[in-house]
């Protein structure tokens, strides 16, 4: 008899401790949402001319076939990155400078033969210079529409 309340009592006690972990990690993750909000809010005067925080534009995922693209605005993005501002630099949450940029998008009727080459290669000089950003900050890729490249 005394064996079973023994257990009982440990397994109570074992339940409220997983209890007491669980709501001082929720505690932890909602104090880490607050200070990523309020670092994202104190972005906005470290942002390019052309962007606010309410700036949308769509992201594509890592599997360019999945289509709609998701559409965030560059607070909700600060936010998901840890970005912060620092001497009018803007910071993601490794240290690493964080750049914007807007990707291009063909758009229109069905481009002729010249038009084709033309996008082709301004395609393939964007891709370089994606490269050559993402080798030193992060890149935040920005496009304006949610239709397939």
């Amino acid at each position: 008899m005394k064996k079973a309340l023994v257990r009982i009592l440990i397994g109570s006690i074992a339940v409220a401790l997983v209890a007491v972990a669980a709501v001082f990690v929720w505690n932890l993750h909602r104090q880490n949402i607050e200070r990523r909000e309020k670092q994202a809010d104190a972005c906005a005067a470290c942002l390019p001319a052309d962007l606010t925080l309410d700036t949308e534009f769509c992201v594509r995922e890592a599997d360019r076939r999945v289509y709609p693209a998701r559409t965030v605005t560059i607070r909700k993005k600060l936010i998901e990155v840890g970005g912060y501002c620092q001497n009018g630099i803007i910071y993601d949450s490794a240290g690493r400078e964080i750049r914007f940029k807007w990707l291009y998008e063909w758009g229109g009727p069905a481009p002729t033969k010249d038009q084709w080459q033309e996008h082709l290669e301004r395609q393939k000089s964007e891709e370089q210079e994606l490269k050559d950003l993402k080798n030193k900050y992060h890149v935040i890729e920005m496009l304006r529409s949610a239709l397939p490249l």
